[in-house]
């Protein structure tokens, strides 16, 4: 087991007397941790994903109160509430078990009889294991991908045991952070596991790294991809981008599926100006050479022999004529669509167009030279991204 649901947190001996009252929709809702509840106020002191006990003292027990309360959990993506009925609160209200339902927020009802102490320390015991077997998971995939141990498989074999599904093909998704500041452990690396659901993942810089198998499809990935950056960027209040890597089914390229994978993330802003989550696969052929490139100087060969007459007027001039240029490719040679996306006049446009193809001798109008100028711009953004 890589992570826990509420369906699993009602398999304990601990929960053996307790009962579903309503939002049976949400048990497949992952839990990372539990908190006691005994105040009106929530918010402050949870992340997201715990099961909340939900005590009495100190609650406000009349009906809007305890629906409020129900809002609360879905808008905090709580996973459960487990309430303590008898002691505090006596009955739950039809409007707050209808709310449950519709929010996908289970309500639990837990006996009397029952000591909290003896229920958080079952929880305590079910999500500490299953923590510790995903924090070796994670240490296993990053010394596969940094470690100089050339046993991959004995280590793919560790992750297995840890929790980790394997399949015949796996995928990298990984999460870069773009704010100027390193990305802090913690809460982003728990939404990840819990949409990806997968132990295999780490933290490395800016990086958020989640391995998967085949058991989920390429769209499904992507799909849970884009709702990953939703919520980072909900948590973190700062932007992401991610790339869902190419497929492979050979264990021993596991370094180089998440090089150019990371690669592709760092990519991302040069081919994708209008997208923050893209397949390895759309990635432009030529970037995928260049990332087994690291000669700087030898990328400057492809590219000044077509671009250094208009990179020296940039330079001379404060000029915009190599952004003009990668936008109107961009737009395939459609000036009009180009001049819309540079904000700038048609007249402005064609004007900076015939100064673009004088210097470059060449009008983009046959395939082979607009193919050639088109590689010679992917290697000038490459080499100022890899300089930058």
């Amino acid at each position: 087991m890589n992570y826990i649901t509420v369906e699993d947190v009602l398999q304990m001996d601990a929960a053996k007397d307790w009962q579903v009252a309503a939002g049976e929709g949400g048990l497949s809702n992952t839990v990372s941790w539990f908190y006691v509840c005994q105040e009106n106020e929530i918010s402050p002191w949870v992340e997201g994903r715990e099961i909340m006990i939900l005590y009495g003292s100190g609650i406000k027990r009349d009906t809007p109160n305890l629906v409020r309360i129900v809002d609360v959990c879905a808008q905090k993506q709580l996973s459960a509430i487990i309430v303590l009925l008898g002691h505090y609160i006596n009955r739950l209200p039809s409007e707050m078990l209808d709310e449950a339902d519709a929010k996908n927020v289970p309500i639990i009802i837990m006996p009397i009889t029952q000591p909290i102490a003896h229920v958080t320390k079952a929880l305590a015991e079910l999500l500490m294991g299953v923590h510790e077997r995903m924090r070796q998971c994670g240490e296993l995939l990053k010394d596969m991908i940094f470690g100089f141990d050339s046993d991959i498989s004995n280590r793919m074999f560790a992750m297995e045991q840890a929790g980790f599904e394997t399949g015949r093909t796996y995928r990298f998704a990984v999460f870069e952070f773009l704010g100027e500041t390193r990305l802090d452990d913690g809460s982003p690396l728990k939404e990840v596991r819990s949409v990806l659901k997968t132990p295999a993942l780490f933290l490395y810089k800016n990086y958020i790294s989640a391995l998967v198998s085949d058991r989920i499809d390429k769209d499904e990935l992507f799909s849970r991809a884009k709702e990953v950056l939703l919520r980072l960027n909900t948590i973190c209040k700062a932007k992401f981008c991610a790339v869902v890597g190419g497929a492979f089914s050979d264990i021993s390229l596991i370094k180089s599926a998440y090089q150019d994978t990371v690669k592709a993330a760092d990519c991302l802003p040069i081919f994708e100006e209008e997208q923050n989550c893209i397949f390895y696969d759309a990635v432009p052929a030529i970037l995928k050479l260049l990332f087994r490139h690291n000669d700087s100087m030898g990328l400057k060969s492809f590219y000044l022999p077509l671009l250094g007459d208009l990179i020296n007027y940039d330079r001379s001039h404060n000029g915009e004529l190599l952004n003009t240029l990668w936008r109107f490719l961009r737009e395939n040679c459609n000036a009009s669509r180009a001049a819309e996306k540079l904000y700038i006049h048609r007249n402005t446009m064609n004007n900076r167009l015939r100064q673009i193809f004088d210097l470059l001798g060449t009008d983009c109008s046959n395939a082979d030279g607009r193919f050639a100028i088109d590689c010679a711009m992917y290697c000038y953004k490459y080499a100022n991204m890899q300089d930058e």
